[in-house]
C-alpha cells in the first residue's frame, strides 16, 4: 500500500522538521524560564535576538514558515461542506507545527508567545525597529495618543471578520481580502507583482514609525490568535508578575512599545507581545518603583 502523500513529504523534510520544532522548544523554555532569564538582561536580550534572527531568517525566508489567514479561509470554506481538509494542512508540516504551536501558546501565555518570537514577519519587524531605535530618531517608535490607539486596535478585528465571513460565502473573494497581510510577498522575497511590493515596503516602513503597526492594528491573523486572550475571566493560564504597586506606578507602561499596560497597571494580554521588559523592570532595583521604595 503507498504511503499517504504527506507522510512522504514529512519525511523528505524530516531534518528541518526537527529543526523548526527545535525552535518552537527554544521558544517553550525560554517562556518556562523567563522569570530567571528576566533577572539576567544581558543573558536575556542575546536569547532573544537569536530566536528573533532565527526565526526571520531560517523559519521565513528559507523554510516560508509563515501562517497566514488563507489557511483559516481554506478550514472555514471546507468545513461548510464537512470536509476538514487535515491531509492538506499536513502537507505543509511547517505550518502545521506554527498552527499547533499557536493552538497551545495562545491559551497557555496569549497572543506574544507567537507574534512576538515565532512570526517571521513580526520578528522581521521586531529587529528592524530594534535597530531604528538606536538611530535615536524622532520618527521611529512614535507613540499612538491612547484615544486613537483604542479605535485602530479594533481594524484587525474588522479584518478577520470580513475574511472568516467572505470565506464562507465565497472562497476567492475571502482569498483576495487576506492580501491585507504582506507575508506572501515576504516569504516570495519580493517577487511579486510592483504593487504588493511597494503595499509590503509601505507597511513595514509605517511599523518601524509607529511600533509594529501592522501587528497592532491590522494583521488579521494576529487578532485570531488573540481570541482566546479576550476571555479575560479564564485566560491566559501563565500570566506576567505584578507587583502591588502597578496599578499607580506607570514605569511599565511608559518603556511597553506595544502600549499593551493600561494606566491602572494591567495587561492587556491580546495586545501583548511578550518581550518581558516588564519583568526585567519587575526585577530590576534601579528602574522598579517598588522595589526602589523597599531598598530606601
Amino acid at each position: 500500500m503507498e504511503a499517504a502523500l504527506w507522510k512522504i513529504i514529512w519525511t523528505q523534510k524530516i531534518v528541518h522538521i526537527v529543526l523548526f520544532a527545535a525552535l518552537i522548544v527554544a521558544i517553550v523554555v525560554v517562556f518556562l524560564f523567563r522569570d530567571r532569564l528576566s533577572k539576567r538582561p544581558l543573558i536575556f536580550k542575546v536569547i532573544r535576538y537569536g530566536i528573533l534572527v532565527v526565526s526571520f531568517l531560517y523559519a521565513g525566508l528559507y523554510l516560508k514558515a509563515q501562517p497566514t489567514t488563507t489557511n483559516i479561509a481554506i478550514a472555514i470554506s471546507a468545513a461548510k461542506d464537512g470536509n476538514f481538509p487535515m491531509e492538506l494542512f499536513l502537507m505543509e508540516p511547517f505550518i502545521f507545527l506554527s498552527f499547533a504551536f499557536i493552538a497551545i501558546s495562545a491559551v497557555i501565555w496569549g497572543r506574544g508567545a507567537y507574534c512576538g518570537w515565532l512570526c517571521p514577519y513580526g520578528a522581521m519587524l521586531e529587529l528592524l525597529n530594534s535597530i531604528a531605535g538606536k538611530l535615536k530618531s524622532p520618527w521611529i517608535n512614535l507613540k499612538v495618543p491612547p484615544s486613537a490607539n483604542r479605535v485602530l486596535l479594533k481594524f484587525k478585528y474588522v479584518a478577520l471578520a470580513a475574511i472568516v465571513g467572505l470565506a464562507w460565502y465565497n472562497f476567492m473573494l475571502s482569498e483576495f481580502l487576506t492580501e491585507v497581510e504582506p507575508f506572501k510577498t515576504f516569504v516570495l522575497k519580493l517577487n511579486r507583482q510592483w504593487y504588493f511590493v511597494v503595499y509590503f515596503i509601505v507597511l513595514t516602513l509605517l511599523s518601524m514609525i509607529v511600533y509594529r503597526a501592522f501587528c497592532r492594528y491590522l494583521c488579521p491573523l494576529g487578532a485570531a490568535i488573540s481570541i482566546p486572550s479576550i476571555l479575560k475571566n479564564f485566560l491566559p493560564v501563565s500570566k506576567l508578575k505584578r507587583r502591588a504597586l502597578c496599578v499607580s506606578c506607570k514605569v511599565c507602561a511608559k518603556s511597553c512599545n506595544s502600549a499593551a499596560i493600561s494606566a491602572a497597571g494591567i495587561i492587556n494580554y491580546a495586545e501583548c507581545m511578550q518581550c518581558f521588559d516588564c519583568q526585567m523592570i519587575y526585577h530590576d532595583t534601579h528602574r522598579c518603583t517598588e522595589l526602589m521604595r523597599k531598598n530606601k
